[in-house]
């Protein structure tokens, strides 16, 4: 082969190369798009995904702001539930607008009742590159007691949020939940003991008892302290009650206590909770609060709850049982019920400058300041429904309306009729002193205490502008009284003194004796006839998530 022969054959395969780079070039042109539309579609369901989570999160946003606006507003709660007496109920004349934290939910009505649906509740928020709309049903599809006498409830409200995000909103998602929400009726009478400003005289010791709930709001400016000692206890039952020591013959007037169902057990309890607001607690001895709850019993033992924002000192074997402790749990404002605030008649709506007035006014005069067995036997009637009986010879009281007496009424006298040393009620009636009330005598009803039952009522409040007095003369001792007892500014128990009912004002002193206190659960919600405080604070305790759902 010669030189030329090498340079054609050369020139032969330039065509080959040519083609050869033209489909290389193509297969990688090939990759290079299917490798872009794979990034892209990579990148859109990525970006579909991530749209995605932020409509989720924004839905479960939504959701936990139902249950934060539950909560910062109380004010929505007595527009659905009649709080007036015990157990709380949800209205039956359902309202047609209802506003919560500020979000006014409008409700379709059928025949002057609401149509249970579900409700916009607010405008859409933004949250973050989401945003949620929610919904609220309504009326409540549940309603259920959460202690055994109904001043707490658990309302059940579902609620559900739907997310949007992405572009042009294309991501949605939706949650749905049941919101639960804890209605608490809050009442100064729904205690064995309420106090503003707390505890006055000596510590508490001996065997005091006190069965049923203690409230005391302290004052922020001078911070009180509670003293108990000795072997005093605070229970949360009646175990006993017909002991001699106790009520003995008059047990049977107590109410029976509601009950709860605790572990698979039925126990009778008082619901009783300690709660104490700007003031520390010193505990001593023996003292027990609530005591360690047993199987196989028909009393629940411990306390339900134990609340203070304050210190708590204990020496000895002085101890705390209850099923809840933490810090003061009630955010309204609780105050103690003075006769100078402000006052409207219940039932006309007529406003008083002050209660104090309000009593003056519509009261009838009493033609004694003592009611014992030398006193003679009389009838005062108004005709507006104020009317007082004494019978000098049985002992028996009727009081209806509200009574009043200018200056001190002592009740009861050791130097009275031979035979006769127990005062014995019937009605529902007030009996109100503008000053000081003294108790020397058993004031008790002729019947069970707070029966309503025909025409046998058994109701009886007493208002002491300054003191009232238990027991606090010579040869005083082994007192029992059942009633609602106010003292303005001061209530003292002595001696073996039995009480069933409430105690409500500025301070009291439990002495260093045995008084004992028995709370009457049913007592709040059916007060006699102008008592402070009688009209509850309704509050919304708390709010949790039951049965959530993820709708998409």
């Amino acid at each position: 082969m010669n030189v030329h022969d090498t340079f054609r054959a050369t020139r032969g395969e330039e065509g080959f190369g040519l083609i050869a780079s033209i489909l290389v070039m193509t297969v990688i042109s090939v990759l290079g798009a299917a490798l872009l539309t794979s990034g892209m579609s990579d990148l859109a369901a990525s970006d579909n995904y991530r749209s995605a989570k932020q409509a989720f999160y924004a839905a479960d946003s939504g959701v936990q702001q139902s249950l934060i606006d539950f909560v910062s507003d109380s004010t929505w709660a007595p527009t659905m539930v009649d709080a007036s007496t015990l157990p709380i109920v949800l209205k039956i004349n359902f309202p047609a607008v209802v506003s919560i934290n500020n979000q006014a939910i409008n409700m379709a009505q059928q025949g002057g009742n609401p149509v249970a649906k579900f409700y916009d509740f607010g405008p859409t928020v933004p949250f973050a590159s989401a945003s949620y709309d929610r919904e609220l049903f309504l009326p409540p599809i549940a309603f259920n007691q959460a202690n055994g006498k109904g001043s707490k409830v658990w309302v059940v409200m579902p609620t559900r949020a739907v997310g949007t995000a992405g572009l042009n909103g294309n991501a949605r998602q939706r949650i749905q939940a049941d919101a639960r929400v804890l209605l608490f009726r809050i009442s100064v009478w729904d205690n064995a003991i309420f106090a503003g400003g707390g505890q006055g005289g000596n510590e508490i010791n001996g065997n005091v008892q006190v069965r049923g709930s203690v409230h005391i709001v302290g004052d922020p400016l001078n911070p009180t302290t509670i003293n108990w000692g000795g072997g005093a206890v605070m229970l949360n039952n009646y175990l006993g009650a017909a002991d001699n020591d106790n009520f003995a013959a008059d047990a049977w007037r107590l109410p029976a206590l509601p009950t709860r169902l605790i572990d698979n057990e039925l126990v009778e309890t008082l619901d009783a909770e300690f709660r104490l607001k700007h003031g520390n607690l010193d505990i001593g001895g023996t003292v027990s609060l609530g005591t360690p709850n047993q199987t196989g019993t028909p009393e629940k033992e411990q306390l339900d709850g134990f609340y203070m924002d304050g210190q708590v000192t204990a020496t000895g074997s002085a101890a705390v049982h209850a099923d809840y402790s933490g810090e003061y749990d009630i955010r309204e404002d609780v105050t103690f019920p003075d006769l100078g605030d402000p006052y409207v008649d219940p039932g006309t709506g007529a406003a008083y400058a002050t209660q104090r007035s309000y009593l003056m006014t519509n009261s009838v005069l009493l033609p004694y300041k003592k009611i014992d067995g030398n006193t003679p036997a009389f009838v005062v009637d108004d005709g507006l429904g104020n009317r007082v009986e004494w019978n000098p010879t049985t002992g028996e009281l009727s009081v209806d309306g509200i009574a009043r007496v200018e200056g001190n009424l002592e009740l009861g006298d050791k130097g009275g009729v031979s035979g006769v040393n127990r005062i014995a009620y019937t009605g529902t009636g007030t009996m109100y002193a503008t000053h000081d009330i003294n108790i020397h005598w058993d004031v008790v009803p002729q019947g069970e205490y707070l029966n309503t039952l025909g025409n046998a009522r058994h109701n009886l409040g007493l208002i002491a502008d300054h003191r009232l007095s238990i027991a606090s003369g010579p040869g005083d001792s082994w007192i029992k009284v059942f009633a609602a007892i106010y003292g303005g500014d001061e209530i003292r128990v002595k001696k073996q003194s039995r009480i069933a009912g409430s105690l409500v004002s500025t301070t009291f002193d439990l002495g260093s004796n045995v008084p004992r206190i028995f709370q009457v659960p049913k007592l709040a919600g059916m007060l006699p006839p102008g008592m402070p405080g009688a009209e509850p604070l309704l509050y919304v305790s708390r709010a949790e998530v039951v049965n959530w759902t993820h709708l998409r």
